[in-house]
């Protein structure tokens, strides 16, 4: 797997966990997944994770062409075995 400095991820709290479902997330093991230290869960919605999973921070705002704005983040999609880096946008994937 990739290098990744695993001291910037620490376990989901159980708040975050409460929120993500609550939001449409669904995992088969919670303690699979890994987030940045700065993680908001937020901006992780209708996403199902399987494998282990480390997700960065999502901070920023970005433009799509046409002038599109969205937050970034996980929105409807299915992650399995993945880093997901700072600041990026999944969509409908």
């Amino acid at each position: 797997m990739f290098n990744v400095k695993t001291d910037l991820y620490r376990p989901l709290t159980n708040h975050e966990i409460g929120q993500m479902v609550l939001q449409g997330c669904q995992c088969d093991n919670w303690n699979d997944i890994h987030v940045h230290t700065d993680f908001q869960p937020e901006y992780v919605q209708q996403t199902r994770f399987s494998g282990q999973i480390r997700l960065g921070r999502f901070t920023e705002n970005i433009s799509l062409f046409g002038g599109i704005t969205f937050h970034t983040g996980i929105y409807n999609a299915t992650i399995h075995n993945c880093i997901i880096g700072d600041d990026v946008f999944i969509h409908n994937v």
